[in-house]
């Protein structure tokens, strides 16, 4: 099902487009390498942050960047996976973006979009599929030898973690444990109550939790195809110029052909292929930042160069 992320910032009271993404990755920054989303901000990092979206999911995290990403005005974690809901604000340091999901009037009536609570499963980062609580009593254990999902052995050995739905909240448990382990970055050790968007880590195993979606606020349209991606200052009289559009497959997510059968499919009716994604955190090129360093560094080297001199002729 293909769903849109519709990006818009407001200026003098009205909402500029930014993008409206229809593939499954893209950058954001200020100098986004190879290319990405353009903020024209001296405060927003090269490369800043990206999007992502597995299924009908639209994820974002920040890729460590200087001045940091906040969403509905929390400090997202450097990394972490942050699930994009309809109507939100995401802040790119100092710039204010709103973000939007957009499906077609066919696939919000066909797809089922509900307030079902899921879990989205990673192993490394990697997307796995979701896991649907539909009713209370239900119960998914991951690690040891009655995994939903399968694992490796030594995660299985070492790992039993279970994930239930009791009186309308989504617990998850560590029975049995032998690393550190992780919720939004904050070190917790036994039971745990999930709270929307809770990002969870257990060694190489991470799930967010989504809580649902309100079908009331998706919006429904037909969008178009492609990425816009805005260039020029945000400042100067509320103007915005798009680009042609990027159809390049770089950060593109795809099918894993086959992975050394660590992972099966869900033991779910609803079954998700696992994906990868192909595109990576390092970029190439030298940043704004790394640029001033860079200067600094070579006049500091002159001036001593200098005093050296003068020392060595006094």
């Amino acid at each position: 099902m293909s769903v849109s992320l519709k990006v818009e910032q407001e200026v003098d009271g009205v909402d500029i487009l930014i993008a409206r993404i229809n593939q499954d990755s893209i950058l954001i920054g200020r100098e986004p390498k190879p290319f990405g989303i353009v903020l024209p901000s001296l405060s927003v990092s090269g490369t800043h942050g990206e999007f992502i979206r597995f299924d009908h999911y639209w994820l974002y995290r920040d890729l460590g960047s200087t001045n940091g990403s906040t969403f509905n005005e929390k400090r997202l974690n450097p990394g972490a996976y942050h699930l994009i809901k309809n109507n939100e604000y995401l802040t790119i340091s100092n710039t204010p973006l709103k973000l939007s999901l957009e499906f077609s009037e066919h696939e919000v009536d066909e797809a089922g979009i509900e307030e079902t609570p899921t879990v989205l499963v990673f192993w490394e980062k990697i997307y796995i599929g979701d896991l649907p609580f539909p009713s209370n009593g239900m119960e998914y254990m991951l690690g040891g030898d009655d995994s939903a999902l399968k694992l490796t052995k030594t995660f299985n050995d070492n790992h039993l973690i279970q994930v239930s739905k009791e009186a309308n909240k989504v617990h998850v448990r560590l029975i049995k444990n032998n690393t550190p382990s992780f919720v939004n970055g904050e070190i917790f050790e036994s039971d745990y109550v999930c709270v929307d968007r809770d990002e969870i880590v257990v060694g190489d195993l991470s799930f967010v939790y989504n809580s649902g979606f309100d079908s009331a606020l998706i919006s429904k349209a037909v969008t178009n195809t492609g990425t816009f991606v805005a260039t020029g200052n945000l400042d100067l009289e509320g103007k915005m110029e798009n680009q042609s559009r990027l159809n390049s497959s770089f950060g593109q997510i795809q099918e894993d052909e086959d992975p050394d059968d660590r992972f099966a499919s869900l033991s779910l009716e609803r079954k998700t292929e696992a994906i990868r994604y192909s595109g990576t955190t390092k970029q190439s090129g030298i940043s704004f930042e790394d640029k001033i360093i860079l200067a600094v560094g070579v006049v500091l080297f002159l001036v001593l160069f200098i005093l050296l001199i003068i020392f060595v002729l006094s």
